[in-house]
């Protein structure tokens, strides 16, 4: 008898909690019709503030879904730094100001934005380090991704990768900024137990002709015949992407109230 009485009330309590999940999905449906903007920045402050170790990832964001033909270049960044966090299908201004929130002087945080216009066909890349640090507007071109031209190179997901900057990067003032953003973006924290204690690929950025010519290979060592170690590098392969970046303007910080840079071209 007692053990009918529990069971009756165990199946009462499960029905009241279908009854109150169903009312809140209601409530929830209705807000996101009103009020959309209001819960887009409840999830991605509670998704940044619930994890500790989220404070320290950089940040790739777009504005497109994952079914868009475009997404594979923005899947191809994400290969390249697995430590990274992505949040797709942002509005970039909205975006910036609830992730400012987030965000404490304590620990800056490298931000990658996407922007993809369907209208005119251009591919655009914002690049900053919040919360104080400039902002950089830069155009994509000539964009090779790496299942397009059948690269093959190949290299593991969790390696260090070594940054090769040229010399002009230590001379020109703008310059100087984005190689400082670029490398704390790629740049994988020791403390992570995925990353694995080698380096196998090279990530080179070279400026000329006033564009940023984006190169990724793999790196294959010589082997030794007498043992089995590897001692020399013997070639690099290319794995991609491959890119070339334009620098358009330059901004103090991500409000866009002062102007540091501005290109002759556009």
């Amino acid at each position: 008898m007692i053990f009918v009485f529990k069971f009756l009330m165990f199946k009462t309590k499960a029905k009241e909690k279908s009854i109150v999940m169903k009312v809140f999905s209601n409530q929830n449906s209705l807000l996101h019709e009103k009020f959309p903007k209001l819960l887009e920045k409840k999830d991605l402050v509670h998704r940044i503030k619930s994890n500790y170790s989220y404070r320290k990832k950089p940040v790739i964001s777009c504005n497109i879904r994952k079914k868009n033909k475009n997404y594979e270049i923005v899947a191809n960044f994400q290969s390249i730094a697995p430590h990274s966090i992505f949040f797709q299908k942002q509005v970039r201004k909205r975006f910036f100001q609830n992730l400012f929130s987030t965000i404490s002087n304590k620990f800056p945080r490298v931000v990658l934005f996407f922007d993809f216009n369907g209208k005119r066909k251009r591919k655009n890349l914002w690049i900053t380090t919040m919360p104080n640090e400039p902002l950089f507007f830069l155009r994509i071109e000539n964009i090779k991704i790496s299942t397009s031209l059948n690269f093959f190179g190949n290299h593991i997901k969790w390696a260090k990768p070594i940054l090769l900057f040229d010399i002009e990067f230590d001379t020109r003032p703008h310059l100087k900024i984005i190689k400082k953003i670029l490398q704390q973006f790629f740049c994988l924290k020791t403390k992570n137990k995925n990353i694995l204690p080698y380096t196998d690929h090279v990530i080179s950025l070279c400026f000329y002709n006033r564009k940023i010519w984006f190169r990724n290979f793999q790196i294959n060592f010589s082997k030794n015949k007498k043992s089995s170690t590897y001692r020399a590098v013997d070639q690099l392969i290319e794995t991609g992407p491959r890119m070339t970046l334009l620098p358009v303007r330059g901004w103090s910080d991500f409000t866009q109230n002062q102007l540091i840079y501005d290109s002759t071209i556009f």
